[in-house]
């Protein structure tokens, strides 16, 4: 990698790591933000699903990001996120929560997308996992450092000001990125013709089973913090910053581990450590190094697997990297979107048990179509 990438990389990382801390806030506070729009817990979660929706145009946008090239597709994210920020912090109701949301994850997508086509772009793949792993800290980074300081000016202030601090730094982001890449750079090696799209994969399937089984915690957790375990908002947002030690762990393994041992192979000792994890929330009972231990391991397991499984997903189709990234966006966000309906209800209704006597089977599903239905790519002689 020159060092002309390096410097790149890491103004592009920056401007990921900020920007994501406003798709992130919302899950570990959705309690704080039910009772701010005076509502409950399973509606909230009707709220967020509608920003998750977002995630399933994900294939549109790749399609139009393998167009219009990596530097536009991340400028034209940072002001839709931005524009969705402001409009989360003026929202008088669910309704205009969730429509708010929805432009976030949009302007998110755009730019995430954009940035990860842009990686397999430059890094050839034998050392493309690193890469893409160090990248994706910015998405575990935002939750341990980002989210939980977003929650401190929340818990001093409101819930609505970490999204106007978050649309500030998302336009201010903008003149970064237009000055670190050319227009021309985001069709470097992507010469084939703009016809066609990127198809789904078994590889897609399993990341979609991969992402619910996860996600169906990553939506109750705080509530589970707050009402199994009684933390106060205050504690909870000193408990996010483990779980994101757990998740920039779980990135960092996948860079330093997925182009030694294999993409696939760290994709499967990802699932192999949510599946115990997962059982230590009915474990937890209520005790609360059980729990925190139960979620950490979650996000150091989903992290392994995922960022693993993104370096095989853009070589799925050369021509059409940022499609195919899509595909694995809507995968992720499909599943968050149905765990914020399913697994908030489940949790109002039964409790942690139910979730994860949901997620152990469909962790499992995931497990046997890596193991079954993916190869990866031979290495170039």
């Amino acid at each position: 990698m020159s060092v002309t990438f390096r410097v790149a990389f890491r103004r592009l990382f920056a401007a990921r790591l900020l920007g994501t801390v406003s798709l992130r806030f919302a899950y570990p506070f959705l309690p704080t933000i039910a009772d701010g729009l005076g509502t409950d817990l399973a509606t909230i979660g009707v709220g967020v699903a509608g920003g998750e929706i977002a995630g399933l145009l994900a294939p549109v946008i790749g399609r139009r990001l393998d167009r219009i090239g990596r530097r536009r597709g991340m400028t034209d994210g940072l002001v839709v996120s931005a524009i969705g920020c402001v409009g989360v912090a003026a929202a008088p109701n669910v309704a205009v929560f969730g429509v708010a949301l929805f432009f976030v994850a949009i302007g998110r997508y755009l730019y995430d997308v954009s940035f990860g086509a842009w990686v397999g772009d430059e890094v050839p793949f034998e050392r493309r996992g690193r890469a893409i792993g160090l990248g994706e800290l910015a998405w575990s980074g935002a939750f341990l450092v980002g989210v939980p300081a977003a929650g401190l000016i929340a818990s001093a202030s409101s819930w609505r000001v970490p999204y106007l601090l978050s649309a500030g730094i998302l336009l201010a982001s903008i003149p970064v990125v237009r000055a670190t890449l050319q227009p021309t750079v985001a069709r470097a090696r992507n010469t084939a013709p703009a016809a066609g799209n990127a198809r789904p994969t078994w590889l897609h399937v399993g990341i979609f089973a991969l992402s619910l089984g996860a996600a169906l915690f990553f939506v109750t957790e705080g509530a589970f913090f707050e009402t199994d375990l009684g933390m106060s908002d205050a504690t909870v947002s000193a408990v996010v910053i483990l779980l994101g030690l757990g998740e920039v762990v779980g990135a960092l393994l996948s860079a330093f581990l997925a182009d030694r041992v294999g993409k696939r192979v760290a994709v499967l000792a990802g699932i192999v450590v949510l599946v115990p994890a997962a059982i230590g929330f009915a474990a937890a009972g209520s005790l609360d190094v059980v729990g925190v231990a139960a979620a950490f391991a979650v996000g150091l397991g989903f992290e392994l697997a995922f960022v693993s499984a993104l370096p095989l997903v853009v070589e799925v189709d050369e021509s059409h990297r940022a499609g195919a990234m899509g595909l694995a966006v809507a995968g992720l966000t499909g599943a968050r979107t149905l765990a914020a309906v399913v697994g908030t209800r489940l949790f109002d209704e039964s409790g942690i048990d139910a979730v994860v006597a949901l997620s152990v089977p469909v962790l499992a599903v995931a497990f046997v179509l890596v193991a079954a239905k993916v190869r990866e790519p031979a290495p170039a002689s």
